[in-house]
């Protein structure tokens, strides 16, 4: 077998439980409790603290009580932290429908439905995507309701944060990250936030119907997550999680005809191959093979695809996640 040469290169053992742990019909591989010690760091850092609890906390025999220890504090303060988050989704649907917007919801709440049950899926905020248009307003109606836009992130001029960045994060009890289009921007000029709502279900949450982005949306925003992190110099375990659950939840072909329409199909096998490569279980065959634009291509490598450097995680390592107008309005 080749090996992975991306995020998942040389990934531990148990990292690659936890990326499979729970899922349905997915062969899980054995428990190594010294795996766990070894790795404990990297699933904190990476989110994975609430699966890798409830896998130690399922094993029969071999618990390393001092790790299961430490993965608790950290999955009951992403507990709290999913708790205050979905606390505020009635809250801003309500303000945000003042001004007639109905944003619909994406990543952690939008993904988490997926999940198997019985096994957490926590996330720090709310990510609500709005159209372009609907940005400025919807940015005053929240800082209206209460919810902080921290001084240190306000840019000095009024229209950075509609050209020069994808969205915004606001501070109050639940965070809320408000975006006008999706991130990394520069591959997601085919999909605009209009096609992600009218493809979006209405779904019940806390007493409150909100709109939240289907599961072919849901696993395109999961593999643009991935850029991001590798931006911030993770791997993105979270959301290759969240790619394999979504995968084993529907049909794959149904997934890539959604990666199609958005002109994103050569990150889909990019990411099959990647799977295949360091955790064959949890995918059916590898995909096509990856026919990464030029352009792509050297954007993804500028993120730190195969190596991420302190250059791709530097601030003007930005410029190449933005289409060229906002890339030298940025860079101005």
């Amino acid at each position: 077998m080749t090996q992975a040469v991306g995020p998942l290169k040389n990934l531990g053992s148990a990292a690659k439980l936890c990326l499979v742990a729970g899922v349905p019909d997915v062969s899980q591989p054995p428990f190594v409790a010294e795996c766990f010690r070894e790795e404990a760091g990297t699933l904190i850092a990476e989110g994975l603290a609430p699966v890798a609890f409830e896998v130690i906390n399922a094993s029969e025999g071999g618990r390393p009580s001092e790790v299961r220890d430490s993965m608790f504090a950290n999955a009951m303060s992403r507990q709290m932290q999913t708790l205050a988050a979905d606390a505020i989704v009635g809250r801003v649907q309500q303000f945000l429908a003042a001004s007639d917007v109905e944003p619909v919801i994406i990543k952690g709440p939008a993904v988490a439905r997926f999940h198997p049950s019985n096994w957490p899926r926590p996330y720090s905020d709310i990510d609500l995507l709005v159209r372009p248009d609907q940005f400025e307003e919807s940015l005053n109606r929240l800082v209206e309701a209460g919810f902080a836009y921290p001084e240190t992130s306000i840019p000095p001029w009024p229209w950075f944060d509609r050209h020069c960045r994808e969205g915004v994060n606001l501070h109050g009890i639940g965070n809320v990250d408000l975006h006008h289009h999706i991130a990394p921007w520069i591959f997601v000029n085919r999909l605009t936030s209009q096609e992600v709502w009218d493809a979006g279900v209405a779904v019940t949450r806390n007493g409150t119907s909100v709109r939240m982005a289907s599961i072919g949306h849901s696993g395109v925003v999961a593999a643009l997550h991935i850029l991001n992190d590798l931006w911030k110099g993770q791997r993105g375990l979270v959301s290759w999680r969240d790619i394999i659950v979504i995968l084993r939840s529907t049909d794959v072909e149904a997934i890539r005809g959604t990666f199609v329409e958005a002109r994103l199909e050569w990150l889909l096998d990019l990411v099959l191959s990647e799977l295949h490569e360091a955790v064959p279980y949890a995918v059916e065959g590898s995909g096509h093979e990856p026919r990464i634009p030029f352009r792509s291509r050297w954007r993804i490598r500028g993120l730190g695809w195969q190596d991420s450097t302190a250059l791709s995680r530097h601030r003007a390592a930005w410029m190449i996640r933005l289409p060229w107008p906002q890339a030298l309005a940025f860079a101005a």
